[in-house]
C-alpha cells in the first residue's frame, strides 16, 4: 500500500478503462506528477512566505531554496509517494487560513487533502494528523477553555477523525484477500488447527 498510490493508480486505470489501455503511459504520468509537485511545493511555500508578509525579493529564493533542499526530493528515485513535496506547505498554508478565520468548510478542506495525501502515501497520514494535532494542542494551550476545548475536538474531528475513518475503510473494508490472518501471533509463536 506505501508505494502503490493509490490515488494516481486508481485514476489512472479509470483514465485508462474510458480510453483504452494506457499503461504504456503511465510511467511519463507518473515522472510529470512528481514534476508538478515539485513546482506546487515552491508555489506553496512562496504562498505561506507571502501570507506571512515577506518581502518577494525574499520568499522568491527562500521557496525554491527549501523546495529543491527539501529531504522529500530525494525519494524521487524510489518512494514516489514521498515525493509529492508539496502536500505539507500545503496543510501548513491551509492552517494559516484556518488560524485567519476558522470554518468548518476549511476544516473539511483540510481533511481532504489529509485523505489524498494519505492515498499517495501512507506516511503522509502520521506526519499530517501529527502536524494538526500539534497545531490543535498549542491553539487550545493559548487560551485553555472549555468553548476552545469544544470547537478543538469539533475541528479535529473534521480534519483528523474522518480521514481516519475513510483510510481505515479503505484499508479494511474493501481487502478482497480473505485468508489473510488479522492476528499474526508472532515469529516465536505458532499455532495450528485443523
Amino acid at each position: 500500500y506505501p508505494d502503490m498510490q493509490p490515488l494516481l493508480s486508481c485514476s489512472y486505470k479509470v483514465v485508462s478503462d474510458l480510453f483504452g489501455d494506457l499503461s504504456m503511459y503511465y510511467p511519463i504520468f507518473l515522472t510529470w506528477s512528481i514534476l508538478l509537485a515539485v513546482l506546487l511545493c515552491g508555489l506553496m511555500l512562496f504562498l505561506i512566505f507571502r501570507k506571512l508578509e515577506l518581502p518577494d525579493w525574499y520568499a522568491i529564493p527562500a521557496a525554491m531554496g527549501i523546495t529543491f533542499l527539501s529531504p522529500q526530493m530525494d525519494r524521487i528515485t524510489a518512494h514516489y509517494g514521498l515525493a509529492m513535496a508539496f502536500l505539507i506547505p500545503l496543510v501548513i498554508y491551509l492552517l494559516l487560513k484556518f488560524e485567519e478565520q476558522a470554518s468548518i468548510k476549511r476544516s473539511i478542506g483540510i481533511g481532504l487533502v489529509i485523505t489524498m495525501a494519505t492515498l499517495l502515501h501512507s506516511y503522509f497520514f502520521g506526519v499530517l494528523i501529527f502536524m494538526v494535532g500539534f497545531y490543535a494542542f498549542f491553539r487550545l494551550l493559548q487560551t485553555p477553555t472549555w468553548h476552545r476545548l469544544r470547537f478543538s475536538i469539533l475541528h479535529l474531528i473534521l480534519q483528523v477523525g474522518i480521514p481516519m475513518v475513510i483510510i481505515l475503510y479503505l484499508i479494511y473494508g474493501m481487502d478482497t484477500v480473505s485468508d489473510r490472518t488479522q492476528n499474526p501471533i508472532g515469529f516465536f509463536s505458532y499455532q495450528m488447527k485443523w
